[in-house]
């Protein structure tokens, strides 16, 4: 009953969910790939991708953001976003959140010389874990890593649900000399809030707004709007 309920919470268009062979299925392949992701975070299966941030005015990749993958061929055509939510749901995306600062400041040590900036993108569950800035801040200085070269991006959602906190946290990362990103911007309820009360460096518009954007007015003045709005007050775009 729990797991149809739970089912049902998950599905818009479907007014009846019926607890048959299908919706036992479905658990199960979630029951395994818990297990499985287990077994990912004890043999270090999970890897880093990066997906670099060019700017338009200088001509040159500025940035990256630091993408975790899971390298295992049973999983290859599996969305990260799945997998995640499995790991959310169950707890495992501290571990694997861990597993994704260390293998981004390894790369941003490489990478020094490049005065590239490296975002990393952080968990709402792990940010929200006590401690969470002090570790963070810890692993900067155990892999020698200019503070200035790292960035921890947060989504608008996490902040609808738990802004006090997250705000104190992201304001002893950004006084430590940490970036500070906005990341799905457009998509939350209280964005212009948002950018009035918190200290960030840079917003990245949602790729929503991107989809279409040539044949679409509506998407072009929005992020016109927003890319002014973001200059007026002295922040970074990144789409």
């Amino acid at each position: 009953l729990y797991q149809a309920v739970e089912l049902a919470k998950t599905l818009i268009n479907e007014a009846v969910i019926v607890y048959d062979q299908t919706t036992e299925s479905y658990y199960k392949n979630l029951r395994s790939m818990e297990e499985d992701i287990i077994k990912a975070i004890e043999n270090d299966e999970f890897i880093i991708y990066l997906q670099p941030q060019f700017n338009n005015e200088t001509n040159k990749i500025v940035g990256f953001e630091s993408l975790i993958r899971w390298d295992n061929p049973k999983y290859q055509y599996e969305s990260i976003e799945k997998v995640i939510k499995v790991a959310e749901d169950n707890n495992l995306i501290v571990d694997i959140g861990r597993i994704t600062i260390k293998k981004s400041l390894e790369i941003a040590k490489k990478l020094e010389k490049e005065n590239v900036v490296i975002s990393i993108n952080v968990s709402p569950i792990q940010i929200l874990q006590i401690g969470f800035v002090e570790e963070f801040l810890n692993l900067v200085e155990k892999y020698k890593v200019r503070k200035d070269m790292i960035a921890i991006e947060i989504t608008e959602t996490v902040l609808m649900s738990s802004f006090n906190i997250i705000n104190e946290k992201i304001k002893q990362l950004k006084n430590r000399g940490i970036h500070i990103h906005l990341d799905d911007f457009g998509t939350g309820y209280s964005s212009l809030k948002y950018l009035e009360q918190l200290s960030v460096d840079t917003i990245k518009i949602d790729r929503e707004f991107m989809i279409g954007y040539p044949q679409d007015k509506f998407k072009r003045e929005t992020v016109k709007f927003i890319t002014n709005l973001a200059k007026s007050l002295d922040l970074d775009v990144i789409v």
